[in-house]
């Protein structure tokens, strides 16, 4: 969004083109999503696919550190707004928030 934003700015709509741009984008959500993701698979996919745990308790270890990363980068107007949207109340807790709440407000 934002690299749109500075093209839009300078005036070049076609430069860099949107291939280039698609690459810069995918580069910077695994270079900041990179720990994140790999914590999220030692938790939950490793030992699922070691048949230590089953598939339910593979999500619930795998969604932790999704979950707390969406929280602390997630604008509170933005949870109201799909708490809204969702007939939901809000949780007692932020661990407790829904991500069919989460996820389309981050």
């Amino acid at each position: 969004m934002v690299l749109s934003l500075l093209r839009t700015a300078m005036g070049t709509a076609t430069a860099p083109p949107n291939s280039s741009s698609l690459r810069w984008r995918c580069f910077f959500t695994a270079f900041v999503m990179g720990p994140v993701l790999q914590k999220s698979y030692d938790d939950g996919i490793k030992p699922l696919i070691a048949n230590q745990i089953q598939v339910e308790e593979a999500l619930q270890r795998a969604s932790v550190p999704l979950r707390g990363f969406m929280l602390k980068n997630v604008r509170e107007k933005d949870l109201k707004l799909f708490m809204i949207c969702r007939a939901e109340p809000p949780p007692a807790t932020p661990d407790e928030m829904s991500l069919r709440i989460l996820v389309p407000a981050s």
